[in-house]
Formats: C-alpha cells, sequence, structure tokens
C-alpha cells in the first residue's frame, strides 16, 4: 500500500509539471500587451519598458517559465 502511494505521488509530479506548462503557454500566448492594459492607452515609453522589466517579458518564454515555476514551488 506504501509503495503504491509512493508511486501515484511520484507520477503525480510529472504531470504537475507539465499542466503548468500548458497553463503557462496559454496564458501567454493570449494576443496583446499587458503592460498596456495596466497603464492605460497612452504610458510613457520609461513606464512600458519599466513593466515590461517588472513582469519580465523582455525575457524569454523558458526564463519566465522557470522563474514562474520557482515561485510556484516556494508558493509566491
Amino acid at each position: 500500500m506504501g509503495t503504491y502511494a509512493l508511486r501515484r505521488l511520484l507520477l503525480a509530479i510529472p504531470l504537475l509539471i507539465a499542466a503548468s506548462f500548458i497553463i503557462f503557454f496559454v496564458v501567454t500566448s493570449f494576443p496583446g500587451d499587458p503592460c498596456l492594459l495596466k497603464l492605460g492607452q497612452r504610458p510613457s515609453p520609461e513606464a512600458l519598458k519599466d513593466c515590461r522589466e517588472a513582469l519580465r517579458l523582455d525575457e524569454p518564454f523558458f526564463d519566465r517559465y522557470l522563474h514562474f515555476l520557482g515561485g510556484a514551488v516556494t508558493l509566491d
């Protein structure tokens, strides 16, 4: 019984990683710029740049995903 539960728990880890990747991919694929929605219609270029840096939108996809995964593991 204990080995079955341990096996199921260990199989849940890749499933959770795959589900988080799919969800992250879908959410980041939405059209539009979140910074434009956050800052309004005509933000200054500096504010737009700062927002994109704060949300890590200027980083590659996998770097953002790893940061997201690290935050999820630490419950951030």
